[in-house]
Parts: structure tokens; C-alpha cells; sequence
């Protein structure tokens, strides 16, 4: 028979999957990078500023893109570990 103690650990269970699914799936999303679709010209086509400029920014993006996989995993891997937590929690009650 299950008790409500049980009860609050099998949802605990369910959120922190929920949780890990939700962070598996952002870790995959990325930003796309900046890219000049010719609204910025002068003369003799783009300025050595601005083509210096989106190069450090798409460098940036990737940066940022590569950090944020990183952390989602790291976040993923933490809420699969509470899951696992949970759920021994319910067998030892």
C-alpha cells in the first residue's frame, strides 16, 4: 500500500525528469549567428569595422552557445541525479 510520503516522492520523481527532459532539449537549441544581409555597405561593400565586428560577435555567439550546452547538461545531469534520489526514497519508505 502506498503512503502519502510515497506519494510526494513519486512526484518529486516526475518533476525532476520533467526537469532534465526540459534541460536535455535547451542543451540542443542554439543561437544563430549574426549575419549581414546587406543593410550594411558603404561604396565598396562592407566597412572593415563592421565585417571585424560580426566576426567577434558570431565569435561570441559561439562562445555563448558552447557555455550554454555546457550548463544545460550539467543542470540535466543534476536533475536525473535528484530523480534517482527520489525514487530510492520511495523504495526505502
Amino acid at each position: 500500500m502506498i503512503n502519502n510520503l510515497q506519494i510526494i516522492w513519486v512526484v518529486f520523481t516526475f518533476s525532476f525528469l520533467i526537469l532534465c527532459i526540459f534541460h536535455l532539449k535547451q542543451a540542443h537549441s542554439e543561437i544563430e549567428k549574426f549575419k549581414n544581409k546587406g543593410q550594411i555597405k558603404n561604396i565598396n561593400g562592407l566597412s572593415p569595422g563592421v565585417i571585424e565586428f560580426i566576426e567577434d560577435f558570431n565569435k561570441y555567439i559561439d562562445k555563448q552557445n558552447s557555455d550554454n550546452k555546457k550548463i544545460n547538461y550539467a543542470q540535466a545531469f543534476g536533475y536525473l541525479l535528484a530523480a534517482i534520489t527520489s525514487i530510492i526514497s520511495f523504495l526505502i519508505t
